[in-house]
């Protein structure tokens, strides 16, 4: 008898994960390097084993980034990461991809819906929350893989009527502030219906946030950084 894969996700520092099907990955916003003051960052010897695609993560097929502030997403770390790993490649916003060698990213109009190896990922717009100090273009990835689906939804509003196109998912991967407000669990309870919910994108430490997640949503799991685990 031939076992399913499983559907396996790792986090990485702030919204960052590595998803895994089988023998094969893709990675969500987890690939930057100074980050934004304030919220986790990737743990330097993590961040050098990503951006020169050692093991796991020479097994990448799809670099995503929900959107291009400096905790999502790097061109440069990006680049170095395609340049040791061939069989990758970036797809997302043509903002981002005109950064990125050609040929090796591909840009999404969205929406939009393509398929990396294993991974079938659809791209939708879903605006960035407000205030925020430059305007920038925010994308919900639904990746389907391994009979799964999980969805990221990048640093999103929280507005209900906003998610009018977002489907149910499986594992919804969310910052921890769509658990621990009103808003933004009823988004996470009436739009997505996941079984497991992901809170990510927290404060440098992790005394700030993760007591305010346990109180109000002690069914997520918790992302928190390597150096920062409580």
């Amino acid at each position: 008898m031939v076992l399913a894969a499983e559907l396996r996700l790792t986090h990485l520092g702030n919204a960052g994960m590595l998803v895994e099907c089988g023998s094969r990955a893709a990675i969500v916003d987890g690939l930057f390097r100074e980050g934004v003051r304030g919220h986790e960052r990737i743990p330097e010897a993590l961040r050098e084993k990503i951006e020169s695609a050692a093991p796991p993560f020479d097994r990448i097929e799809v670099i995503l980034a929900t959107h291009s502030h400096a905790d999502h997403f790097d061109a440069a770390a990006v680049a170095r990461h395609l340049e040791a790993n061939p069989r990758a490649r970036f797809a997302g916003v043509p903002e981002m991809a005109s950064l990125l060698p050609a040929g090796r990213a591909e840009a999404i109009t969205r929406p939009a819906a393509r398929t990396f190896g294993p991974f079938e990922v659809t791209f939708q717009d879903l605006p960035h929350q407000r205030p925020v100090r430059t305007v920038v273009e925010n994308t919900l990835h639904v990746i389907r893989a391994c009979g799964q689906t999980v969805a990221f939804t990048g640093d999103a509003g929280q507005e209900l009527s906003l998610y009018a196109r977002a489907p149910k998912v499986d594992i919804l991967v969310a910052p921890y502030w769509f658990v621990t407000s009103p808003q933004g669990r009823a988004v996470v309870e009436q739009v997505f219906q996941a079984k497991d919910v992901w809170a990510v994108h927290g404060n440098t430490t992790a005394e700030e946030w993760v007591p305010k997640v346990k109180q109000a949503y002690p069914q997520a799991k918790i992302g928190v950084a390597a150096q920062d685990r409580r």
